[in-house]
């Protein structure tokens, strides 16, 4: 299969189609039109061509015996021309839709999820998959929580100027990207496992809980501050650095 478009816009429109079908070495099909779109309706998804030609092309069967390799004459070739047509995908894909598809977990809705039918052969291949993306749909909108109370419980232990509140929420935001890590290795962990399962909720729960305790009481933390403080550092000597670079490019040249 070739499928070859000279151009597609922004609507989904293509211009100058070239779709070679050579699957079947007896009877190879080309199709070619000035535009082309793809068509979602109710019966499937075909592809609808305007303004074209269909080429097919067929091995001779008048040669006479022991000239015939079977390969295909391309001076035989039957040209139809249209100004519509449509071609089933489904057709080229090779997707039977007699067939029942299997849906992976993170295909099917939580409520599938749930209730999982145990008569379902593909369900003992992908109960371990199953599990981590059920407790990871519920464990996902906790994070949005983690994110807001590590930045306010870092902004808590803010006493002086504005710079400095700056370093606090950038060292929180390296903090809660670290615990979200942390979140996608429990999933991962629970599909080898159940018992990371409740480590998937006592992360952003725990995490949460302790972040807007520190940020209600204003209570100062020792590791919290000294995070803030190396930020800080290591900010200083990132400008000392940056200048020192500037003045030894904008000093003249001295022999």
């Amino acid at each position: 299969m070739t499928f070859h478009i000279q151009k597609r816009e922004p609507n989904g429109i293509m211009r100058g189609l070239f779709l070679s079908d050579e699957r079947d070495p007896e009877k190879q099909i080309v199709y070619s039109s000035e535009f082309a779109q793809i068509v979602e309706t109710e019966d499937g998804t075909f592809l609808k061509m305007d303004r074209g030609t269909i080429q097919q092309q067929r091995p001779r069967t008048d040669l006479p015996e022991g000239e015939d390799d079977g390969s295909p004459d391309f001076s035989s070739v039957n040209i139809i021309n249209f100004d519509t047509y449509a071609i089933d995908l489904t057709k080229f894909t090779g997707v039977d839709d007699s067939r029942p598809r299997h849906f992976k977990p993170r295909e099917r809705s939580t409520e599938a999820l749930l209730k999982w039918d145990d008569d379902d052969p593909f369900y003992e291949t992908q109960i371990d998959n199953s599990r981590a993306e059920l407790h990871d749909r519920f464990t996902n909108p906790l994070y949005n929580l983690v994110f807001a109370t590590v930045v306010c419980a870092f902004l808590a232990q803010v006493r002086t100027t504005r710079e400095r509140r700056g370093h606090a929420i950038i060292v929180a935001i390296l903090i809660a990207s670290a615990i979200r890590l942390a979140g996608f290795a429990a999933t991962s962990m629970a599909i080898q496992t159940p018992l990371a399962v409740p480590f998937m909720y006592a992360l952003p729960l725990g995490t949460s809980t302790v972040a807007f305790w520190v940020a209600v009481t204003g209570r100062r933390i020792t590791l919290v501050d000294n995070l803030i403080r190396s930020m800080e550092l290591l900010n200083d000597r990132i400008l000392n650095m940056l200048n020192r670079l500037r003045r030894k490019q904008e000093s003249p040249n001295t022999i």
